[in-house]
């Protein structure tokens, strides 16, 4: 794509950024970060089938690779800063080419409709999609070749993986614990040498784990009442956790996150009986 006219429209969202704008593009680039994601996921094993849930989670861990791969092959650089002036550095670093947040909103909106195949889902997929994509450009951070590629990147991934990932999942559900603990325990060795997947590993170990362990804790249909409770007990602990993370950086306690959406949360909706 046209360098000049790249930066053309860049220009054009640096001219109309006003302070109730700035706020509204990162809180909406923030839903394409890896924090959401983790609040999201954390969501679906509270109160859907786990299934469902694994089947989202490896989408978005394919995605998440799979970008990785592709910028560092391509690195392609990100907008020009002197010119950009981007407002929110911490959402973007490293190469640009193919945004994230594109790639793996389209990733997680498509999928969750494509699970649901409710026509309001399509909708509010696509008006996020879009946001979050004009968020990167509003706030500097990628060009417009950048977010069209994330996109496109997204849907491919949809079309080559989105079935295939069932039989991944029952595979999984077929593993005894031993198997499953082994499996868990080579992910969270890797993690110590891939340090920038590492929070992904250890996450996964974790929830491995814990799905295997609450088998016979599938969820069953909620009424919106048990539902609201299971998010009232089951947040709190999410947000120490991570706040955790952030004053100790001990990746650890990902573990600890996986198992506890996945396992410990559910013995206690048990026993409370919601």
């Amino acid at each position: 794509m046209n360098i000049f006219f790249s930066y053309t429209i860049l220009k054009f969202f640096v001219n109309i950024r006003n302070s109730f704008l700035d706020k509204f593009f990162i809180t909406m680039t923030n839903l394409g970060g890896l924090e959401f994601y983790l609040i999201f996921i954390a969501f679906f094993f509270f109160i859907f089938e786990d299934r469902i849930t694994l089947k989202l989670l490896f989408l978005l861990i394919i995605s998440y690779l799979i970008n990785t791969f592709l910028k560092n092959l391509f690195q392609l650089p990100r907008p020009n800063e002197t010119i950009t002036k981007p407002i929110y550095k911490e959402s973007g670093g490293g190469y640009g080419f193919p945004s994230g947040h594109s790639q793996n909103s389209t990733v997680l909106w498509i999928g969750l409709y494509l699970i649901f195949k409710k026509y309001y889902l399509i909708i509010i997929s696509i008006i996020l999609i879009i946001l979050i994509s004009i968020s990167r450009l509003y706030l500097g951070l990628h060009f417009l070749f950048d977010v069209i590629g994330g996109i496109l990147i997204g849907i491919f991934i949809l079309f080559f993986f989105f079935k295939p990932i069932d039989r991944l999942i029952e595979k999984i559900f077929l593993l005894d614990f031993w198997k499953i603990l082994f499996i868990s325990l080579v992910l969270l060795l890797i993690s110590f040498f891939i340090k920038e997947y590492s929070f992904i590993l250890i996450s996964l170990s974790g929830i491995l784990i814990g799905v295997n362990l609450s088998k016979k804790y599938q969820n069953s249909k909620l009424d919106i009442k048990k539902g609201i409770i299971r998010i009232l007990i089951g947040y709190p602990i999410i947000f120490i956790l991570i706040y955790l993370i952030k004053i100790t950086n001990f990746v650890l306690i990902y573990l600890l996150i996986g198992l506890w959406v996945t396992f410990i949360s559910k013995l206690i909706f048990k026993e409370i009986k919601v």
